[in-house]
């Protein structure tokens, strides 16, 4: 959805062990923002985290990765 024409999102969180996940491609440009943190959980989650494309980031201004 837009806020102020900004795309925004709305989370929920609850508790519990953190697990791996496979990140599309398509989710890269959306969460540029968020992944300093998003690279913390998955650094202490179980599991293994696929971050597809995360070559597109290093052509990124931010150099976030």
């Amino acid at each position: 959805r837009k806020l102020a024409n900004e795309t925004v999102a709305d989370l929920h969180v609850r508790s519990a062990r953190l697990k791996g996940a496979d990140i599309p491609e398509a989710l890269v440009p959306l969460a540029l923002n968020a992944f300093p943190v998003l690279l913390v959980a998955a650094a202490c989650a179980e599991g293994r985290t696929i971050l597809r494309g995360a070559q597109a980031l290093q052509a990124d201004e931010s150099e976030c990765v």
